[in-house]
């Protein structure tokens, strides 16, 4: 049955925030991801398409990663979206080859804290 899920369920994790559950790292993805988790034992994702759906949702997950990272509790949110983004690669990688848009990566490495008055990099761990 996984395998026959796995890709309208990383469509609609993916479509246009407006039109879809809502902005950034939501409730719906977090879900998803511990579903996925999960499916570990009884489904990788290998081979075209289901290759292009894994690396769709992977890519989606980096691209809202730093979402939540502004509230009282950042470097907590931000680690948490981290690790399941972290723990799907792990498992993923040895079936899937992924390209990584490395965009969103750079663009938060290059944000400037103190400018932007955000409260990522004054709550350390």
């Amino acid at each position: 049955f996984a395998q026959h899920w796995f890709a309208p369920i990383v469509d609609l994790c993916c479509e246009d925030e407006s039109k879809s559950f809502g902005h950034g790292f939501h409730y719906l993805l977090r879900d998803v991801c511990y579903l996925f988790l999960e499916w570990r034992d009884i489904f990788e994702p290998k081979g075209f398409p289901v290759n292009e759906h894994a690396n769709k949702f992977v890519n989606k997950l980096i691209s809202v990663a730093t979402d939540g990272a502004h509230n009282s509790q950042p470097t907590q949110r931000l680690r948490s979206n981290l690790a399941l983004l972290t723990r799907l690669i792990e498992i993923w990688r040895p079936k899937t080859q992924f390209q990584i848009d490395v965009r969103p990566i750079v663009k938060y490495l290059g944000h400037d804290d103190e400018k932007d008055g955000d409260a990522l990099s004054s709550s350390s761990s």
